[in-house]
């Protein structure tokens, strides 16, 4: 919600593609702009995700697919499938990752990998440094098209002191 309104912000056409059911995970979100406190200058589409096993995999087959209806100059993704899709579909992308892809499930790192080869892929953002390391470990061939970008959290602005914060649950 942050990097689209910092997107949209800039004066560019934002569609954030989010899980039909995600209504379910925050129920009690009835605006969703105003829960994430970001304007409302991007809009929300919703698309179906299977409840199925293999459910996110199919949910980014389904999410590209959508996009590509869209015409985007750019897709933005954390989904990994979805953005290796939209690359395979010839739209540009960049993906977002937050941890590293191993450990985790062979499919989602090889189906990363695949991305990476793909002509449409432009450029993998990480959230830490350390990320970075990873990735420059692991995919040495990708690391120059890799930007660090801390995630979407607000920023604390400096008129706010330490000694503010010390009932603040951490």
């Amino acid at each position: 919600m942050k990097m689209c309104n910092a997107i949209a912000g800039l004066g560019n056409r934002v569609s954030l593609l989010i899980p039909r059911d995600s209504r379910r995970v925050l129920p009690d979100v009835s605006d969703p702009y105003r829960f994430y406190g970001v304007e409302r200058c991007f809009e929300i589409l919703e698309v179906p995700f299977p409840r199925v096993r293999g459910g996110l995999q199919l949910y980014g087959w389904i999410a590209a697919r959508r996009a590509s209806r869209l015409k985007p100059d750019i897709v933005y993704s954390r989904n990994v499938t979805g953005a290796y899709r939209s690359a395979r579909l010839g739209m540009p992308v960049v993906f977002e990752m937050h941890r590293p892809m191993k450990p985790g499930p062979a499919l989602k790192e090889l189906i990363f990998r695949a991305m990476l080869r793909q002509r449409a892929f432009r450029l993998l953002v990480v959230i830490t440094r350390a990320l970075a390391a990873v990735c420059r470990d692991e995919y040495p061939a990708y690391s120059p098209a890799t930007l660090v970008m801390p995630d979407g959290a607000d920023m604390i602005s400096e008129h706010v002191q330490p000694a503010a914060l010390d009932g603040a649950r951490r």
